[in-house]
């Protein structure tokens, strides 16, 4: 009897645990999944932006073409009513495929507002600065990825993207004061990349916290993340290209 006793002390917790390792092997394969999709997306967005940018900027027709006002104002305003919609509405985001066709139609004004841009530019600059993107786009994501401490890490985010904005609202009261001076915007310009980078970064803190955004919502977080990424990229065009 005192045997039986002893082995009733010790109740059987291995199927209780067995069950959590499983649920937690499936929440982080939920979490890599979504997070495979929203970059999926984002990579087919930047491609064809780059490809409309390259094109405009190495073909003289098409380049011209994309710098015609009606349809630079077309772009402008389809792209800010698709971004809005998008924003604002759950349920068109979660409707497919109308929040892909809503997601395509802002990425095809947004890359024609780029292609408005690289079209007085460049192909070589053009050409440098996607590379440029690409080193500094890939080295924040592989910050965001790999930094184990997030907390510290959304701290040193917060306090940097307040000082980006504070440091480039003086280089733009500078610039409204002394005019475009060619070491005022390359100035204002730096601190907007490096501002586009925190803002990345949080993006992506944003996509890997299951907390912040839902699994389902990959809409919402392709189109945030695209949106800064463009940001950077004008930035450093700013920056780097070179006119014709």
């Amino acid at each position: 009897p005192a045997a039986s006793d002893t082995v009733l002390e010790y109740p059987v917790l291995v199927p209780d645990n067995l069950a959590a390792e499983e649920e937690l092997n499936h929440e982080k394969d939920d979490q890599m999944s979504f997070v495979r999709k929203v970059l999926g997306i984002v990579t087919a967005q930047m491609t064809l932006t780059f490809s409309m940018a390259v094109a405009s900027s190495k073909y003289p027709e098409f380049g011209k073409f994309m710098r015609d006002p009606m349809l630079l104002t077309l772009s402008i305003t389809a792209g800010i009513m698709s971004m809005i919609v998008l924003f604002c509405s759950k349920h068109a985001r979660m409707s497919v495929p109308l929040n892909y066709g809503l997601l395509f139609v802002f990425t095809w004004m947004e890359s024609m507002i780029v292609a408005e841009t690289t079209a007085t530019l460049e192909v070589e600059s053009v050409l440098t600065c996607i590379a440029a993107f690409c080193i500094v786009t890939g080295c924040l994501f592989g910050a965001a990825i790999f930094t184990k401490s997030k907390s510290k890490l959304m701290v040193g985010f917060s306090i940097g993207i307040l000082a980006s904005i504070l440091i480039q609202l003086a280089f733009t009261m500078t610039m409204w004061i002394l005019g475009r001076n060619s070491y005022i915007v390359a100035g204002w310009a730096t601190v907007g990349v490096l501002c586009s980078g925190l803002y990345i970064v949080g993006d992506l803190m944003m996509i890997m916290d299951s907390r912040r955004i839902g699994y389902d919502d990959y809409i919402l977080g392709a189109l945030t993340l695209y949106v800064d990424m463009i940001r950077m990229f004008m930035y450093i065009l700013a920056l780097f290209a070179k006119k014709k």
